[in-house]
């Protein structure tokens, strides 16, 4: 018999965006300094790019406050429940669980599609791949022999793709 998931060791996602984001303001706003000794066109240059960022990230945090709003009282538990009973590896159903709605900080449903619905990148997914293996008990080598590799849209086939990688073996 298993042990229960809850019982597996703690996730170790960093949080995402805090420092970067503020390099890039920081940046930005020494860009906009000297452009302001610069020529007419590289001021207008940064205003620009300056007001790309501004609105991608006001609509990025629309979306995720949208996001929040609606799935305030949805946890681990709807999650599960959303998900065929007895089908899957509870171990990597908390997992991908914890981990993925670690890094958007919105409760996440299997439904969710990951660069559209959560705007995970696919480097972030794959970093997040590994987080999930190592938390699930799931070996990562070989994840192109795996049936689901390069098929992974939504967050169900993490899970999916996680289910069919190999268990580590544990030493007794």
């Amino acid at each position: 018999m298993n042990a229960p998931s809850r019982r597996m060791p703690p996730s170790a996602v960093a949080e995402t965006g805090g420092a970067w984001g503020w390099i890039a303001v920081v940046l930005l706003v020494a860009g906009l300094a000297l452009g302001v000794y610069w020529s007419l066109i590289v001021r207008w240059v940064l205003v620009a790019i300056a007001a790309w960022i501004v609105i991608g990230t006001f609509i990025g945090e629309r979306h995720s406050r949208r996001l929040k709003r609606e799935r305030a009282s949805e946890s681990i538990c709807t999650f599960a429940r959303t998900l065929p009973a007895r089908h899957h590896d509870t171990w990597v159903v908390r997992a991908t669980y914890e981990t993925l709605s670690g890094i958007v900080r919105v409760p996440i449903r299997p439904t969710d599609d990951l660069e559209k619905d959560l705007s995970i990148d696919p480097d972030d997914l794959d970093d997040a791949a590994v987080e999930i293996a190592r938390r699930a008990g799931r070996r990562m080598e070989a994840p192109a022999a795996n049936p689901f590799y390069g098929r992974v849209k939504m967050v169900a086939d993490v899970i999916a793709f996680m289910e069919n990688q190999p268990k580590k073996v544990l030493k007794q």
